[in-house]
């Protein structure tokens, strides 16, 4: 399926994903964080971008250490990730890049919210 959604409409419904999965989103990359270290989260914007429901099951998503973050994005160095990568606080952030349609990328950088909060903050295209 090819999406022709215009960028403002994309960047809307990755962030309605988002929060509608930010507790599960949150608990993958702090699980992941704790075994392989800082990375990030990837998920196929396929899996949701054209539901009317902001929430699928399943839900894709792959963890990708900072030491295989180019195998994901070849243009990884030099890109805003790679300066998230270096500065964020995974106790407290993830770093959230949905593959889209055209093989390109919108990442976010998400808070992670106490336990029970479901308050999306996010940053990023």
């Amino acid at each position: 399926m090819v999406s022709n959604l215009n960028p403002e409409i994309r960047m809307a419904r990755h962030k309605m994903f988002l929060a509608a999965n930010l507790q599960k989103i949150s608990a993958f990359a702090h699980e992941n964080y704790q075994a392989k270290g800082k990375g990030i989260v990837a998920t196929p914007e396929e899996d949701f971008v054209h539901a009317n429901e902001p929430t699928l099951a399943p839900i894709r998503f792959r963890y990708f250490p900072e030491s295989k973050a180019l195998s994901l994005m070849p243009d990884y160095n030099g890109s805003k990730e790679q300066g998230w990568m270096a500065s964020y606080d995974p106790e407290e952030k993830a770093i959230v890049t949905v593959i889209r349609f055209d093989h390109g990328f919108s990442s976010y950088l998400i808070g992670i919210p106490p336990e029970g909060q479901t308050d999306l903050k996010a940053e990023g295209k």
